[in-house]
């Protein structure tokens, strides 16, 4: 008997659905909670599913809407599916809040942070959150700080849809703007983001800035090194800025988020993005590329299965950008490829979302144009 499994289904009805939940949660012998996401048709339908699954189960389950979705067996892009994981181990508690309780972006992240506090007591775990893209923009490099010595790692996305996340427990549900389901009295799991970016130059810090305001990078304008980086860029590819928050365990890698270009100041000679952006920070200008993303996937799974130390995870939970998968490769499966040609067997679900909650600086932070792999191993 094994301590998760997934299902999937093509073109499904909502009691098609509740019934792949109770047969997973009878292979399983019980769960302590579950995810199940849905695309296309279903997603429209989203309400409709999720109370099927109220009135069909009585386990803790969050429910969410994509661009696409996918197990271990596959992808379901552009098509009408619905996928699930359910998992043994620890206990699960779902939240819902609307933004108009906590209307400041930075605010919403240390609204977050407080729900996750209070569910977890001081025990270790993960938060699964899903949020409506509007209420939840890029302001901070570090949206959602836990307390000091709160072993937890925050995962998710920017849901589809309006409403596109719902909590289900106890024969109810409920949804809002953010909706989230702590895990408590499990390892926290190893939590890693991959950029779909080519970089175009060095990373070289911001040696002036205002708020949003990059003034200067290197000593330079920040007009002049855009300029200059850009001759490097393929014609009509987006540009974005690439800011490193990290490095790899060796320090060899940089850990990089990407940001939007949101306008040029050319009296000043520099560029305004999404968000504030500290002096000493090491920023490049960058293009999504296919091939990068692809390498850049690889070198991650690579240093995740180091981290592990050779141990086989339980189950993971993949957020995946819309602006990946087969829209930018031109067929599937890339990503999930490499997923399962690295851990063969694990059970896994993924989402394509608006955004996607990673590892930030000193906290989690909003990603973009990313790949967010979660590995949960054994029970604390």
């Amino acid at each position: 008997m094994g301590s998760a499994a997934s299902f999937e289904l093509v073109h499904p009805a909502p009691s098609d659905v509740a019934a792949s939940v109770r047969s997973t949660l009878a292979s399983l012998h019980g769960a302590a909670g579950g995810l199940v996401l849905l695309s296309g048709a279903s997603a429209r339908q989203a309400p409709d599913f999720a109370a099927a699954l109220a009135d069909a189960v009585d386990v803790p389950l969050l429910l969410a809407c994509g661009a696409g979705v996918m197990t271990e067996r596959g992808e379901h892009d552009n098509t009408s599916a619905a996928v699930g994981l359910l998992w043994r181990g620890g206990s699960c508690s779902p939240f819902a809040f609307s933004a108009e309780e906590q209307p400041a972006g930075a605010e919403m992240g240390a609204r977050i942070a407080r729900e996750v506090e209070r569910r977890m007591e001081g025990r270790a775990g993960a938060a699964i959150v899903f949020a409506q893209p509007e209420v939840f923009p890029t302001t901070t490099i570090d949206a959602v700080r836990m307390p000091a010595g709160l072993r937890v790692q925050l995962l998710g996305g920017g849901v589809f849809g309006n409403p596109g996340a719902f909590a289900i427990f106890r024969s109810k549900v409920v949804s809002s703007d953010v909706v989230g389901l702590t895990l408590r009295g499990i390892a926290p799991p190893l939590v890693r983001a991959s950029v779909a970016c080519r970089l175009l130059g060095e990373l070289r810090p911001v040696t002036e800035a205002e708020g949003a305001l990059m003034l200067r990078i290197g000593g330079r304008s920040a007009i002049e090194e855009l300029k200059d980086q850009a001759e490097r860029s393929p014609a009509r590819e987006l540009l974005v800025v690439a800011i490193e928050v990290g490095r790899d365990p060796a320090g060899q890698r940089p850990r990089l988020v990407l940001r939007g270009i949101r306008g040029i100041h050319e009296s000043r000679g520099g560029l305004v993005i999404s968000e504030e952006i500290e002096v000493g920070t090491p920023v490049a200008f960058a293009v999504r590329d296919p091939a990068a993303a692809r390498a850049d996937l690889e070198t991650t799974l690579r240093e995740m299965s180091r981290e592990m130390a050779g141990s086989m995870p339980r189950f993971g939970i993949y957020v995946d950008c819309a602006g990946r998968g087969s829209d930018m490769y031109g067929v599937g499966n890339v990503d999930l490829d490499l997923i399962r040609n690295r851990f063969p067997g694990l059970p896994l679900v993924g989402i394509r979302t608006s955004f996607e909650i990673g590892p930030g600086r000193l906290g989690s932070t909003i990603h973009l144009y990313s790949g967010v792999l979660s590995l949960f191993g054994s029970p604390s």
